[in-house]
């Protein structure tokens, strides 16, 4: 279980992040897709491409990243990694 100093969402006029938190040393970010198409590497690349937008705006550098996926549907060649956390609709009701 991850308890965040800080969590929340973020949004500008250039981007908008689902799930933002921090903790320590590590900003965890995540984004929620509730459709019947799985989660494929565009919606991580894009994900990725906010993170500097983000931390410009929180005007912090040197943490790590984390980025969840949240997926109704499932994953569509994309792996779990320790920088790359996937959640399906059934692994929130275990």
């Amino acid at each position: 279980m991850y308890v965040c100093k800080h969590c929340g969402s973020a949004m500008n006029k250039d981007v908008e992040i689902d799930i933002v938190g921090i903790k320590g040393n590590t900003l965890y970010v995540g984004e929620c897709k509730w459709s019947n198409k799985k989660i494929d590497v565009r919606v991580l690349d894009r994900l990725r491409s906010k993170v500097p937008y983000l931390l410009k705006d929180l005007q912090v550098d040197n943490l790590s990243v984390v980025y969840y996926l949240f997926s109704r549907s499932g994953f569509d060649g994309l792996k779990e990694t320790e920088e790359v956390k996937l959640v399906e609709l059934k692994d929130l009701f275990r």
